[in-house]
């Protein structure tokens, strides 16, 4: 397949033009995340997966093959440019924390954890075991779930939002 035509396939939502993507392109896509993430294939396979949603969401027709990788190459560049901004602040946020990563450990999140996820639906409880504990692709839920794609990160999005303001409301660990 031409990549006109797969691109045009990519566009319309053809599950065939996304499998052959896939096949001739996906391990392009985790190499350069690899090349980000200095060789944390863990990190690079999350944001090929964040990459792959962007190119779904908005998948450009292309004419030729250097189109093509130019345009996923750019993808994949903006996702591992948001998770170095992500990474970034996250460390900045713990050195103005109040208390030390083991001081914290000392203090029991989990238990701190468990009694918020015990105020979430059932189905919040599954979304957030699924992908954080068991370390499912969204993907992969919204496959179990019978929903979109979009519609599972949707649901994540509001999940995490909600323990989060659950969790400030518990006296911190």
């Amino acid at each position: 397949m031409e990549v006109d035509a797969l691109t045009r396939g990519m566009a319309a939502g053809r599950e065939e033009a996304f499998g052959l993507f896939l096949a001739r392109y996906g391990w392009r896509l985790l190499r350069q995340a690899t090349g980000h993430t200095h060789g944390d294939l863990h990190v690079a396979e999350d944001l090929v997966q964040d990459a792959l949603v962007r190119l779904v969401r908005k998948t450009k027709v292309c004419q030729t093959e250097t189109e093509l990788l130019n345009w996923v190459s750019a993808v994949v560049r903006s996702v591992a440019v948001d998770w170095a901004r992500k990474k970034a602040s996250l460390a900045r946020r713990m050195e103005k924390a109040p208390v030390s990563p083991i001081e914290y450990e000392e203090r029991q999140p989990d238990d701190w954890l468990e009694t918020g996820m015990g105020q979430l639906s059932g189905e919040e409880q599954q979304l957030i075991r699924l992908r954080y504990q068991q370390g499912w692709t969204v993907a992969e839920i919204a496959v179990q779930l019978g929903i979109s794609v979009e519609a599972t990160e949707s649901r994540l999005v509001r999940t995490r939002n909600r323990l989060r303001d659950i969790l400030r409301g518990l006296d911190t660990p």
